[in-house]
């Protein structure tokens, strides 16, 4: 058996774990550019800034709908990332 076959278990689990994760931040970025009208390069920044808790505050949801979506987005985001 070769080491690529050994390892593709491994390797699809760790990417089938990671999706999901994935997949929320980019949702949650595209919702934070729609809201605030930023580039997807600010919003993805946002977002993961926001959602792994590191928060360097240089941007910062400024629209009634986007305060409330981080109001929903930071909590789920928090215990998304911990599980």
């Amino acid at each position: 058996m070769d080491k690529w076959a050994q390892r593709k278990p491994v390797f699809m689990r760790i990417v089938l774990a990671a999706l999901p994760l994935l997949g929320f931040l980019v949702c949650g970025a595209v919702a934070m550019g729609l809201l605030e009208q930023w580039s997807l390069i600010d919003a993805a920044y946002f977002t993961f800034t926001t959602g792994s808790t590191i928060g360097y505050g240089d941007l910062s949801p400024t629209t009634a709908g986007s305060k409330l979506f981080c109001m929903v987005f930071i909590p789920v985001s928090y215990t998304h990332l911990t599980l």
